[in-house]
């Protein structure tokens, strides 16, 4: 009789452990990066198949990696294939470089999303934006 009610108090007690932890994990206010806004844009006329190159002024405050997904954006978005990223813990300025795809001639912005995996229920994403810069064929 006794092992039963043993057995049932860890029970509850590891059901108890593991709603706390979830609840923590999902509601713990993560403070992971911070971006100047916009990002500011070093190449503003463009050509398609050139270098777009981007100054990024951010202050990271996690050693986690991200998946970076970049969208072009004149009305109409086109988005590009995400990539893993892991720039360095701390503040900082970094410039970024990114071939500018088959698009058509216009004025465009970037919408960069940072996703973070911080635990393993929840993801953070933050989204910025660039300056405008055109594109010409």
């Amino acid at each position: 009789m006794k092992l039963f009610y043993y057995i049932s108090m860890g029970t509850i007690l590891f059901i108890t452990g593991l709603i706390l932890l979830i609840f923590f994990w999902y509601n713990w206010p993560y403070k992971v990066v911070e971006f100047k806004e916009p990002i500011h844009i070093l190449t503003p006329i463009v050509h398609v198949g050139e270098n777009l190159i981007y100054e990024l002024d951010y202050c990271k405050h996690v050693d986690i990696p991200a998946t970076l997904s970049k969208e072009y954006i004149d009305g109409v978005v086109y988005a590009a294939p995400p990539v893993v990223v892991n720039n360095p813990k701390g503040c900082g300025i970094k410039n970024g470089i990114t071939l500018v795809p088959n698009l058509l001639e216009g004025v465009y912005s970037m919408r960069f999303s940072y996703s973070y995996k911080m635990n393993p229920i929840r993801t953070i994403t933050i989204v910025v934006e660039s300056e405008k810069f055109e594109v010409r064929r």
